[in-house]
């Protein structure tokens, strides 16, 4: 049975217009490359920097297009 929470979530989906659908699907992206670099064996305070950056600044877009609690949810996914 899905949560309320789910159910409200992919209704929302649903209605992303192109530019929303774009800075989510961006976040993600990078989401899932800081998690890569993460895991691997370098470690370069550059890159970790850039990446972090990255981060945030995907995160401003998606508040930018009313998604901030959308981003939440996917960067509190990440931390696990």
């Amino acid at each position: 049975m899905r949560s309320v929470e789910e159910s409200k979530r992919r209704q929302v989906v649903e209605y992303y217009t192109e530019l929303q659908e774009y800075v989510m699907t961006r976040l993600a992206q990078t989401v899932a490359l800081n998690k890569s670099y993460a895991q691997s064996e370098e470690h370069d305070p550059f890159l970790v920097k850039v990446l972090q950056r990255s981060l945030y600044s995907c995160f401003r877009d998606c508040q930018d297009e009313n998604l901030e609690q959308e981003a939440r949810f996917l960067l509190s996914n990440e931390a696990k």
